[in-house]
């Protein structure tokens, strides 16, 4: 057997496709061919993940994440007939996003939405109306300096 030759299924380095401003634009998978038609070989994005808080009616709050957080509450609240809201958005209408964080990776993001939800009601509003009270809440469970808070 030849010990160049790729064992199958292993990951290879991104494929590099020539972009609009003489950039390579990076593709994900490990295929040889760029136009596959699968959904590995997408654009490798320099996407920010986004932990959010929206106020629903009745006074409640959802947590999520997503990389584009205006898109995704468009999309718990129905906006264009979107269909992709959170089953608890589909009995809570959203009112308004009231807090955002920005991270470089989905497990930041998801680790921060984890912590949230743990947190009690009074908790969360004082998070959302100061966040002063991040590393109060916060240190030691995650790396808080991996956070930006988003004006909104």
């Amino acid at each position: 057997m030849n010990d160049n030759k790729k064992k199958s299924g292993s990951r290879s380095s991104p494929i590099q496709l020539e972009g609009s401003r003489s950039s390579p634009i990076q593709l994900a998978g490990s295929h040889s061919s760029p136009v596959c038609g699968t959904t590995e070989c997408r654009p490798l994005q320099n996407n920010n993940y986004y932990t959010y808080i929206i106020e629903c009616d009745g006074n409640v709050l959802y947590t999520g994440i997503a990389t584009d957080y205006k898109r995704r509450f468009a999309e718990h609240a129905k906006i264009d007939g979107s269909k992709k809201g959170a089953k608890f958005t589909k009995s809570h209408k959203p009112k308004k996003i009231v807090a955002v964080w920005k991270t470089k990776t989905r497990s930041d993001a998801s680790k921060l939405e984890a912590r949230i939800k743990q947190l009690e009601k009074g908790e969360k509003n004082l998070l959302i109306d100061d966040n002063s009270h991040f590393k109060e809440f916060f240190k030691g469970l995650i790396d808080c300096r991996k956070f930006t808070r988003i004006n909104i």
